[in-house]
């Protein structure tokens, strides 16, 4: 988003088993205009479930931003389209679907 990093999902296998975590970046535009992002806390994925192409998950959040209490967990959606492309989409009770949010790997030096 903004041209920035908004998510930085991180997937792993463990014995089999799926697992990671999530960073949802938090962008805000400066007084010069120009977006730029202010930050990220890392999230463990609870409640992982891999099945073919797709991964479900949960994770933990606050009330509001900068809050110390929590809500109810949000559910995700990730949609494994081809070795470069995910979608990300975010559960909610009676929403219509949309395209999901495009999801791209990160190219590392030397790849």
């Amino acid at each position: 988003m903004n041209d920035l990093p908004a998510i930085e999902l991180t997937i792993k296998d463990s014995a089999g088993k799926a697992n990671g975590e999530i960073i949802f970046f938090f962008q805000q535009r400066g007084t010069d205009g120009k977006w730029a992002v202010k930050g990220g806390t890392p999230q463990p994925l609870l409640n992982v479930q891999a099945e073919a192409k797709t991964l479900s998950f949960e994770v933990t959040h606050h009330k509001s931003h900068g809050s110390s209490e929590f809500g109810p967990n949000v559910k995700f959606r990730v949609d494994f389209i081809n070795d470069e492309e995910l979608r990300l989409f975010k559960i909610e009770k009676d929403a219509v679907p949309g395209p999901g949010l495009k999801l791209t790997r990160a190219k590392k030096a030397g790849r």
